[in-house]
C-alpha cells in the first residue's frame, strides 16, 4: 500500500449486513417450516407418552 493514497472506509449496504439475498429470499420460509416439523415430531412423540 502507497503511503500517499489515502485510507478508503469500506461501505456495506444493509442487505449485506443482514445476510439476506438481494433478490428477496428470506430464512423465514425455513423457520416456519422447521417450527411446524418440531411440532409435529413434539405431538408424535406426545401420542406414545
Amino acid at each position: 500500500m502507497d503511503k500517499k493514497e489515502p485510507c478508503k472506509p469500506l461501505v456495506f449496504s444493509g442487505e449485506q449486513i443482514s445476510g439476506r439475498e438481494i433478490n428477496g429470499g428470506s430464512l423465514m420460509p425455513m423457520l416456519i417450516a422447521d417450527f411446524v416439523v418440531i411440532a409435529v415430531g413434539y405431538a408424535a412423540v406426545m401420542a406414545f407418552v
